[in-house]
């Protein structure tokens, strides 16, 4: 099939973001920043399944880096979206996870 050019569009935009990233942390800034352009509607018609999409997967980057403030800020992303999306769930229960218990 072929793509119209809100598709090509689309995935354009993903595949510069994507690599630009040279490093891992740089991976999660890119995987974020695509969150807020789909949450948004900056260059892309506002998509929230695709922002959730984005958010989820920088939050799992930010939390394997052990960055859990970053991983944080892509849970509350989410829960902005939609504040008991299956993903936020998934995500809030691996950062309890990755917390050592006091």
């Amino acid at each position: 099939s072929s793509l119209d050019l809100s598709d090509y569009r689309r995935l354009v935009i993903e595949d510069y973001a994507l690599a630009a990233a040279s490093s891992d942390q740089e991976f999660a800034i890119a995987q974020y920043n695509l969150g807020v352009l789909y949450a948004e509607g900056k260059r892309l018609p506002v998509q929230y399944n695709m922002a959730v999409k984005w958010f989820y997967q920088a939050g799992l980057a930010y939390l394997q880096k052990g960055n859990l403030d970053k991983s944080r800020e892509s849970l509350q992303a989410i829960q902005q979206i939609s504040p008991g999306h299956s993903r936020a769930v998934e995500l809030q229960a691996k950062l309890m996870s990755a917390v050592p218990s006091q």
